[in-house]
């Protein structure tokens, strides 16, 4: 896709929010209070919103430029512990459809207070298991390294 596209992506998901705030019709369709909107929007947004937050943090914590490539978004990490790229896209949005799932249950059936705080748990969470992910992935390559050297005496043994 390159930067052209996520770019355009990104551009397209910023005015369909913005536009989804702003419409009235939303809020009697839905049957929610206007106050929990946003919230939902997070839901629905949350792995772009998480990847970025955490990449962002990940870099400053280093003294790295903000705008440096390098291979912490949460797609590498997944690609890094064996899935192919689209096994790890089809997780990403599977994982994104159930947090915009679930918010969409919690905001029907709690306040905007506890709203609040479970959706800034389940981000707080994932912010911790991506931090423990990112960790183990030099352990990974090393179990892989042993593995292929491993299948590489098998066949020359066979």
């Amino acid at each position: 896709m390159g930067d052209t596209g996520s770019l355009s992506i990104g551009l397209v998901l910023g005015l369909l929010t913005l536009k989804l705030m702003t419409s009235d019709a939303v809020y009697t369709a839905l049957n929610f209070n206007q106050k929990q909107l946003p919230l939902l929007l997070l839901g629905v947004l949350f792995v772009p919103i998480l990847d970025t937050f955490r990449v962002m943090l990940i870099r400053f914590l280093k003294g790295v430029s903000m705008f440096k490539p390098d291979r912490n978004h949460l797609h590498h990490i997944i690609v890094d512990f064996g899935l192919s790229h689209r096994k790890a896209s089809f997780c990403i949005g599977t994982a994104n459809l159930m947090v915009g799932l679930f918010m969409f249950y919690v905001i029907r059936n709690f306040s905007t207070m506890q709203s609040t705080f479970l959706l800034f748990g389940v981000f707080a969470s994932g912010i911790v298991l991506l931090f423990l992910m990112n960790k183990n992935k030099g352990a990974l390559k090393w179990k892989v390294k042993i593995k292929n050297s491993m299948l590489r005496m098998f066949f020359y043994i066979w």
